[in-house]
């Protein structure tokens, strides 16, 4: 924002969409991600909507408009809150974080009823696209959480139940595991998406980055931790969460081969592990390139603050029985997409920014027209 900003506030104007006093603003029921149900109180957007509304009070605040400043405060103060409060869901391992209110609540929608949208890979990418996480407070860290740790252990429990790849996989071997969107998905089938899994690896890489500035871990949330990752050993350090990312990543590196000349698709086939619809994502690349670059940040914070030397020596290794979720056992020497396979993805995806060189988006070069009729990106 502070770079465009101008004395008017057209800099602003979706700020001042939602803020407070508006029959359309921060309360108004709105689609979900993926643009399929309504509600007012999705996960995603109530978490994207207050990380934009504090950097906007702060931005506002810099250039002198102190009354646009104290709006945006209040909107996200006395409007949203804490998002995390009310989509907590209890289980026996702990409480997790939904998509759409609690499933007990009256708030919530027929929408989410119907698919099922408890369990939703929406919650890890608003985790990310927060841009609140990897801010270290008073010792504490939102990434490394008991709840966050809790959600990754339900969401993988979830997700290797219902797609047969990612049991064929830790069965093979390959580490990480592959996140889809919701339980009853049927778009393409209801597939692994690549966007989702690549924000499950930045998920970890935010973790370590946390470590690194000083987040303190309790004993309730390194317990969380193990289950999560399988790794009865793991210790808390941030190279254990690089480790944790570069799973992640090692699987979908997987299934994205030279032999698609690293192209990115939408989807992995459940079944045969192929990509699948909507060659040339725009967001699939941008979800990957942006878990490359926390990978770098992390490795650079982790390097510039070791882990100390009682924790140095702990690795996630232990007993994967029950998850398919598989740790390997340090960080990678190397990231996981090599330097020419990341550079051409980069090449894919700011051709989709500037078509023709032409100044044109496109969502996906790949996308047939009857998919982006059904499924707009």
């Amino acid at each position: 924002l502070g770079p465009h900003y101008r004395g008017d506030g057209k800099a602003f104007v979706d700020l001042d969409h939602i803020r407070p006093g508006l029959a359309f603003g921060v309360a108004m029921e709105s689609c979900d991600l993926w643009e399929e149900s309504r509600d007012a109180n999705h996960f995603w957007n109530r978490v994207v909507m207050r990380a934009a509304l504090e950097q906007g009070s702060r931005t506002a605040s810099q250039m002198g408009d102190n009354e646009r400043a104290l709006r945006y405060q209040r909107a996200w103060q006395e409007f949203i809150g804490d998002p995390i409060q009310d989509h907590m869901e209890a289980t026996a391992d702990g409480n997790f974080i939904t998509e759409c209110p609690l499933s007990d609540s009256k708030e919530q929608s027929a929408d989410c009823i119907k698919y099922e949208k408890t369990i939703d890979g929406a919650v890890i990418l608003a985790l990310v696209h927060s841009g609140v996480l990897g801010v270290v407070k008073d010792g504490a860290g939102v990434a490394v959480s008991d709840v966050v740790a809790t959600t990754v252990l339900v969401y993988n429990e979830a997700f290797c139940n219902l797609y047969p790849v990612n049991e064929q996989d830790t069965s093979a071997g390959v580490p990480g595991v592959l996140y889809g969107r919701y339980l009853k998905d049927e778009y393409g089938g209801g597939n692994p998406w690549q966007l989702i899994s690549a924000a499950l690896a930045n998920l970890m890489y935010l973790a370590s980055q946390e470590i690194s500035l000083g987040a303190a871990m309790g004993e309730a949330q390194l317990s969380a931790w193990r289950r999560a990752l399988q790794s009865k050993n793991f210790r808390g350090t941030a190279p254990e969460f690089i480790a944790a990312g570069d799973s992640v990543l090692a699987r979908l590196r997987h299934h994205v081969t030279s032999f698609d000349d690293w192209h990115l698709y939408e989807q992995i086939n459940r079944y045969t592990g192929e990509q699948y619809n909507a060659k040339d994502l725009t967001w699939s690349y941008a979800e990957v390139l942006s878990a490359l670059k926390a990978r770098e940040d992390a490795v650079a914070l982790s390097k510039a603050n070791p882990p100390k030397a009682d924790q140095s020596a702990a690795t996630p290794q232990g007993d994967f029985a029950g998850s398919c979720f598989v740790t390997i056992p340090g960080p990678l020497a190397d990231p996981p997409f090599s330097d020419s396979a990341i550079a051409k993805m980069r090449g894919y995806f700011m051709a989709n920014l500037n078509i023709d060189v032409s100044g044109t988006m496109m969502a996906a070069r790949g996308a047939t027209a009857s998919e982006t009729e059904a499924h707009p990106t």
